[in-house]
């Protein structure tokens, strides 16, 4: 039995749609490099952004993050356990293994990405994912689990432009022909 356009248009549509509404799991390094394994479970797929040994201690000269390629663009944002960072105090948060961000960082970031610390001894000791937009929470897992598992977590993101609204652009560029029509009729004055 053949199908025609309109079924393969549906069929597809109900496969990709019940994709979306199972969990998507990113693991980190890529090809499964090393020891350890970071497993990011999330409602919507992320992407492993670098692993490496070393540290991720929210702060720029200890962040092993921090100055790479894939950093470039980011800023760290906070750190937990024991992050000291007021301005975004409340909109990042971790219970075990298990993120949670605040709707309203989507609104202020156009790009977020969640780094995991693990023990040492094994590679790598860290991982980034970079998340989906509007992704809300995930759970980290990591293989083989080292002592206390996961030691801490570390949130960067990249702000949105600030956009001028569109009435006030309107505005300035009027002021600006208006000046522009006042500069050239007082020059036709002086030089008459």
């Amino acid at each position: 039995m053949k199908l025609g356009t309109t079924s393969k248009i549906l069929a597809s549509l109900l496969l990709a749609y019940s994709g979306m509404a199972s969990a998507a799991n990113v693991v980190c390094p890529v090809g499964g490099e090393g020891t350890r394994t970071f497993t990011l479970t999330t409602e919507v797929a992320s992407t492993c952004l670098l692993s490496g040994d070393g540290n991720l201690q929210g702060s720029g000269a200890t962040d092993e993050f921090n100055g790479t390629p894939a950093f470039s663009a980011y800023s760290i944002l906070d750190k937990d356990p024991s992050g000291d960072f007021s301005a975004f105090e409340g909109l990042f948060s971790v219970s075990g293994n298990t993120f949670t961000l605040d709707s309203s960082v989507w609104t202020l970031f156009s790009s977020i990405a969640v780094g995991f610390k693990t023990g040492v001894n094994l590679t790598p000791d860290w991982a980034v994912f970079g998340l989906a937009s509007d992704t809300l929470t995930g759970t980290i897992s990591i293989e083989p689990r080292q002592g206390a598992g996961l030691s801490h977590t570390v949130f960067y993101g990249i702000l949105k432009p600030t956009q001028v609204p569109e009435p006030m652009s309107l505005a300035l560029m009027g002021m600006g022909l208006l000046g522009l029509g006042a500069a050239r009729r007082f020059g036709a004055r002086k030089s008459s």
